[in-house]
């Protein structure tokens, strides 16, 4: 029976796996920078898959009993 010949990594085998690294490097950080470049974020509010108001994102708020009221109305 014949023995396989040993297979060794050759330069274009090296340079696959940096491009195939580079390349999910790339789609890695693609979210990241996205979002940093996004600018203002919006909501969209929507009632039945319609949507009835877009305001602007001003960030999360701690919304409890006693604040729910003006919390909605904000």
């Amino acid at each position: 029976m014949k023995r396989s010949p040993k297979l060794k990594p050759t330069r274009w085998d090296a340079l696959v796996v940096l491009a195939v690294l580079l390349l999910a490097l790339g789609l890695g950080a693609r979210p990241y920078f996205a979002a940093k470049s996004a600018g203002e974020l919006t909501v969209s509010i929507a009632i039945d898959g319609e949507t009835v108001e877009r305001v602007q994102w001003l960030g999360m708020e701690l919304v409890t009993a006693e604040n729910a009221d003006t919390a909605a109305h904000d």
